[in-house]
């Protein structure tokens, strides 16, 4: 037809490669699924451990309150629930009066939280202390006496 608009051509040679039908195993879907929800929720307790960390140190004024630091964080699958691992300096006596300090301003922290950190839900904390750094601590003193004695 005469005045008609050519009709452009198709090139399939640059597009046949991006045409050919992905071959996954449904098992590897799976995988990566699970591997990206556990790097989300990595970040997640990453994040609340840097705020619930900042709250202590500069919002908390509780006389009680001893040298804390929050070691982790594990918010659970449903994000409904955050145990915060601290470990105090201190002797036991420091130790029990920083847990009941922190246990009774868990309402509180908790508020800040949610002001800090944007989640749909902002989780109950929990505290839960963390004496590793202790038990590291002994077990280097019992292997320095054991070297000294083998010595």
């Amino acid at each position: 037809m005469p005045g008609a608009a050519p009709q452009p051509s198709i090139d399939f040679s640059r597009t046949e490669k991006s045409i050919r039908p992905r071959i996954s195993n449904a098992t590897s879907a799976h995988d990566s699924e699970t591997t990206m929800k556990q790097q989300r929720m990595a970040r997640i307790d990453h994040e609340l451990q840097r705020a619930v960390a900042k709250i202590i140190s500069e919002e908390l004024k509780d006389p009680r309150l001893g040298f804390v630091t929050v070691t982790r964080t594990e918010i659970t699958s449903d994000m409904m629930n955050c145990k915060v691992f601290v470990s105090i300096i201190g002797d036991r006596h420091v130790a029990r009066q920083s847990m009941d300090a922190l246990k009774n301003a868990a309402g509180f922290i908790r508020g800040e939280l949610g002001a800090m950190v944007k989640l749909r839900y902002t989780p109950e904390v929990t505290f839960v202390e963390d004496r590793s750094t202790e038990e590291a601590i002994a077990l280097s003193k019992t292997l320095e006496r054991a070297k000294v004695i083998d010595e």
